[in-house]
């Protein structure tokens, strides 16, 4: 093979890639013999196809890819758009009205993107009918599970780090199956016959391992202590004016609470231990001087 050997553009290889899907009872020698190029370049291909795809479906074929962070968050769906493509197929993705969607979802060819009504989220979010309620009873278990560990080994209760929250977690979403997401789905009436369950989801009993903690209450009341727990504060009018002033002002700085401050401080030396705490907070962060 020649060294100057000119790269294959992307309409090229979506060529390479659509003969090779054509002739499934083929080899790759034969496939890359009849196609003339080497058959090391088409096993790159095809191994790479769905970033191919993804770049065809982004940027068009007469248009490098660039890296680009703004789109981050739909690479998936650009990823699932090109496949669908492939294979010419549709789908449907859910989505509840949230500010952080995006409403422009043109570029996306194969997946029909819908948004459910706003302020419907308890009857018609399958994630609000049972879902989130099985993986924080997942999850809740393992912590169950954590503490009675550490009490037969005699142990002293230690607190949860991060690091491990965030394996419980994961372990708690991978444990949910998938009869209970179809159930939620069902319960909020996404079934071909219209009809739904009075129960979203069939949650385990595990009130035998929570009662060898001897702890008031029930399993039920433990993992639902934080339900009606406010994930953000309503933002007032005044609210909003006083922080557009601060914003457009930098010598106009908010002042925060002392528990706030030290809290701040305290992250701040967790994530920063090599680093002149002092000089790191002024120089870098521009931390106001009634926080220093």
């Amino acid at each position: 093979m020649s060294r100057n050997r000119k790269p294959l553009t992307l309409g090229e290889k979506l060529r390479v890639i659509e003969e090779a899907e054509k002739r499934t009872g083929s080899t790759k020698a034969s496939i890359a013999r009849d196609l003339n190029i080497p058959e090391s370049s088409l096993k790159t291909i095809l191994a790479k196809k769905d970033s191919i795809l993804l770049n065809a479906s982004k940027f068009g074929l007469n248009r490098k890819a660039a890296k680009d962070g703004k789109y981050a968050a739909m690479e998936k769906a650009l990823q699932l758009d090109s496949r669908m493509g492939a294979k010419d197929r549709k789908i449907l993705l859910l989505l509840d009205n949230a500010p952080c969607h995006p409403t422009d979802t043109s570029h996306l060819r194969n997946v029909k993107v819908a948004f459910l009504p706003p302020n419907c989220t308890s009857q018609l979010q399958p994630l609000d009918a049972g879902v989130i309620k099985c993986m924080k009873q997942k999850y809740r278990k393992f912590l169950v599970q954590r503490r009675l560990a550490g009490m037969e080994r005699k142990q002293m209760a230690t607190k949860l780090s991060v690091l491990d929250a965030m394996h419980y977690i994961a372990s708690a979403w991978d444990a949910v199956t998938q009869e209970t997401i179809a159930n939620s789905f069902r319960h909020c009436g996404f079934t071909r016959s219209g009809g739904c369950f009075s129960e979203a989801a069939v949650l385990d009993d595990d009130e035998p391992e929570f009662g060898r903690l001897e702890l008031p209450g029930s399993f039920a009341d433990y993992v639902g202590a934080d339900d009606d727990v406010a994930v953000c504060s309503a933002v007032s009018l005044d609210d909003i004016i006083e922080t557009s002033c601060c914003l457009g002002n930098p010598f106009l700085v908010p002042r925060l609470s002392s528990a706030t401050a030290h809290q701040l401080k305290c992250t701040l030396r967790c994530l920063r231990p090599r680093i002149n705490h002092r000089d790191f907070r002024r120089k870098v962060l521009g931390v106001p001087p009634h926080l220093q």
